[in-house]
């Protein structure tokens, strides 16, 4: 009967309908260790440089680390262990149920042959199995599995939980809304942040807890803002003061604004705009830097006791003025109006029909300065101006300044950038420089000009969001 054995049904281990057991073999111990060193030299890693005193051997892929060895488990029976951490455990109460739930939803579709469980003060991934039966394909198999699924589990779970929140006490929509900030913002600015919303509460201050933003308000009037954390600027994560605006819109001296000035900390890339500061939170923004800060909010909070701001300025009507039918916060209104009223009258109709173009297609537009309007693009994380219109300035004409090249921006989105930038370049007048590019408002470029860069623009923000 055996010479008539179909060879497949015989390696498993059944003939005509009739079921054989396999024959298992059982590797020694100094078996499964070659198993693992073969399966590890395979992955590029010399297996005796990887092994530590104890007999693990490191691996890496990608973010992921991992160990494997054969553990005695109990006298005489021995294990196959290959396990890779995963995430530390959140201190924050909520946050830390929010992982467990998560990963055991995970456990149950996205883990493939490895499980989610907690070691020490982490959670990891492992494959534990008896060596009994164990062979080469297997043990293979279960190294590259758990490293794939803890690499890809790293790059979900990190950014979500590897959370650093204020110690406050917090109801559960400013929770939420305090997470979903962190978690936009790298370990530092966590930290910092963290540490300047507690030392304004430990101040009597007030706190506002927005998605993208933090507002730190008065100790003496919780109405009065004084300075916000935003997590997702164009630099980043940084701290906003108000500055120049100080004597405009709070109507503080100006030698008070000054001594205010004098004493908020200046970490590197610090940024003084038309109306505010900008103080970005990297590592040059010390912890000593955020007492500074504080003692600074304190001094300003006590500078605006009985201050009467001055009466704020009469909006324009932009539809009457410009034939403009746009919503736009009071500031850029007035910023917009301020651009149009300065520029020869051959260049306002092209600027009107940017605005009005872009606006329509559902894109922010900002002014931080009387002589420039900004068509604002936002890419991923990031949000900058990729068109702005400059009004006439001392002997210099109006002109719009371009974003270019993109390729910072629009890494992997080469069509896109590529459209973008030989469009732009056939504009009338249109030079290239050191950082962006340029075309003066001049004759040559005319109301459809601007027009046919509107739809270059606009198909540009197309392709963003797709």
């Amino acid at each position: 009967m055996s010479g008539d054995m179909n060879p497949q049904a015989q390696k498993n281990g059944s003939s005509k309908g009739i079921y054989m057991p396999r024959e298992f073999t059982v590797p020694t111990v100094a078996e499964a260790q070659a198993m693992i060193n073969q399966a590890v030299a395979g992955l590029g890693i010399n297996p005796i440089e990887a092994t530590d005193p104890e007999g693990w051997r490191h691996l890496s892929l990608g973010v992921a680390h991992g160990m494997v060895n054969v553990f005695e488990w109990q006298p005489g029976l021995h294990f196959l262990v290959i396990w890779s951490p995963i995430v530390k455990i959140p201190e924050d109460q909520r946050l830390r149920a929010e992982l467990y739930e998560t990963v055991l939803k995970l456990n149950n579709h996205e883990t493939g042959i490895g499980r989610c469980s907690l070691m020490s003060d982490g959670v990891v991934i492992s494959y534990v199995r008896p060596i009994h039966a164990l062979d080469m394909d297997e043990v293979d198999d279960a190294i590259r599995m758990v490293m794939v699924t803890a690499d890809r589990l790293k790059e979900k779970l990190i950014p979500a939980y590897d959370v650093e929140l204020p110690k406050i006490a917090m109801d559960n929509g400013t929770w939420q809304n305090m997470a979903s900030m962190m978690r936009s913002c790298d370990k530092y600015s966590q930290k910092i942040f963290g540490a300047i919303v507690e030392g304004w509460l430990s101040r009597k201050g007030n706190v506002d807890v927005g998605q993208s933003g933090i507002g730190l308000n008065g100790i003496t009037d919780p109405s009065k803002s004084l300075a916000a954390l935003i997590a997702r600027a164009s630099a980043g994560a940084i701290v906003t003061l108000g500055w120049n605006s100080l004597v405009k819109v709070s109507g503080v001296t100006a030698e008070a604004a000054k001594a205010f000035e004098e004493i908020v900390p200046r970490p590197k890339r610090f940024v003084i705009t038309e109306g505010s500061a900008h103080l970005p939170v990297d590592e040059s923004f010390t912890t000593a830097m955020v007492e500074q800060l504080l003692d600074a909010l304190v001094s300003l909070d006590q500078m605006l006791i009985g201050v009467t701001p001055p009466p704020k300025p009469k909006l324009p009507d932009l539809q009457k003025r410009w034939d403009l039918r746009i919503g736009v916060g009071g500031a850029t209104q007035l910023g917009i109006d301020s651009l149009l009223e300065s520029c020869p009258k051959a260049v306002q109709p092209v600027y009107r029909a940017l605005i009005q173009g872009w606006h329509d297609a559902g894109q922010p537009l900002y002014t931080k300065t009387e002589d420039r309007v900004a068509l604002r693009l936002t890419v991923g994380n990031s949000t900058f101006a990729i068109c702005t219109l400059y009004g006439p300035q001392k002997a210099r004409p109006a002109r719009i300044e371009l974003y270019y090249p993109l390729s910072y921006y629009f890494d992997g989105r080469e069509e896109a950038r590529r459209r973008y930038e030989q469009g732009v370049a056939r504009s009338p007048g249109f030079q290239a420089h050191n950082s962006g590019a340029r075309i003066p408002m001049d004759n040559t470029f005319t109301v459809k000009n601007g027009e046919d860069l509107l739809k270059i623009l606009r198909r540009l923000a197309q392709d963003t969001r797709s």
